[in-house]
């Protein structure tokens, strides 16, 4: 009985839940009006910011492609909010 509640005390001392928001200060930016300037979307996991972007491939440690432009673009919304687009077709990638 007592290996069981230690067994349950030390589950409980070390069971942390993760943080997902990331805060920012603005002060740090360079602009003259900063409270215009909303970084919120920046505290959510995963966000890329919308924008063109040069892309180097890598699988298993080889290059697959590099200098490959993407276009990060949010016309359409997916479960993530964002698409990856294919420059050169103007389509979406893997679409």
């Amino acid at each position: 009985m007592k290996i069981t509640r230690l067994a349950i005390l030390i589950t409980l001392t070390f069971s942390v839940l993760k943080s997902q928001a990331t805060e920012f200060n603005a002060s740090l930016l360079d602009s003259g009006n900063l409270s215009n300037v909303d970084l919120t979307a920046f505290s959510r996991e995963g966000y890329v910011a919308p924008g063109n972007y040069i892309l180097d491939i890598w699988l298993n440690d080889q290059t697959v492609r590099e200098q490959y432009p993407v276009r990060v673009c949010t016309g359409c919304r997916t479960r993530c909010g964002r698409h990856l687009c294919d420059n050169r077709y103007g389509g979406h990638a893997g679409s």
